[in-house]
This record gives C-alpha cells, sequence and structure tokens, in this order.
C-alpha cells in the first residue's frame, strides 16, 4: 500500500476527510501530520522538479476531465448515482488540494532559489 503524509495547519475537516477516504479506497494510505512536523528537504534537482511539473499536467488533464462529467451530469447529457457523484466531488476536491500544493511548492523553489 502507497503512503501519502499531509501536513495540515488545520484540523481536518468534513470535507478533506471524505476526500482522504476517496483516495484510501484507491489504496494509498493517508497520514495526516501537523504542519509543525513539516521539515522541507534542500534544493530539488531539475528531474524531481520536471516530475512535479508533469504531475501538475496531469491533474489539470483529470480536473478537466472531472469538471466534463460533473457537468453532463448537472444539464442532464449525463446520469450518475450518488455515491458516484460524491465520489467525483471528492475526487475532485483532493486533486485540487494536490494541484494547489504542486504550485505553492514550484512558486517556492521558483521565488527561493531561482528556476534550476
Amino acid at each position: 500500500m502507497s503512503k501519502l503524509t499531509v501536513y495540515s495547519s488545520r484540523p481536518e475537516s468534513t470535507q478533506l476527510a471524505c476526500a482522504y477516504l476517496g483516495i484510501e479506497k484507491l489504496g494509498i494510505q493517508v497520514v495526516l501530520r501537523p504542519l509543525v512536523d513539516y521539515k522541507p528537504a534542500g534544493p530539488l534537482p531539475r528531474r524531481r522538479l520536471a516530475s512535479l511539473r508533469a504531475e501538475l499536467e496531469g491533474i489539470t488533464l483529470q480536473l478537466v476531465d472531472i469538471g466534463e462529467q460533473l457537468e453532463a451530469h448537472q444539464n442532464g447529457s449525463r446520469r450518475l448515482g450518488a455515491g458516484e457523484e460524491n465520489g467525483l466531488y471528492a475526487q475532485r476536491d483532493a486533486l485540487q488540494a494536490r494541484q494547489r500544493g504542486i504550485q505553492g511548492h514550484l512558486q517556492a523553489v521558483k521565488g527561493g532559489q531561482g528556476e534550476q
């Protein structure tokens, strides 16, 4: 089982708990830790930055797909079960959180030490 460690400065909300459950259903264990425990590593190598950018692109494509599915459901051209709709919302929330994390990290790297 893969493991995802999430550092947060806020207590777990219901919305995040649902997102974590969705991630755990994919076989990924979620460990929630306080933000004060986070110890950033040194500068990322170029390969890791490229990997993060590629992941960000993949997340963006997944978010577009989920948005299209939800829009089709809302305008009546596609029917989703309640569980499927809720699952898409949870997946969207989790992806958006990951997207914000990657974007923030890339911005910090870019602003903190210059582009590698």
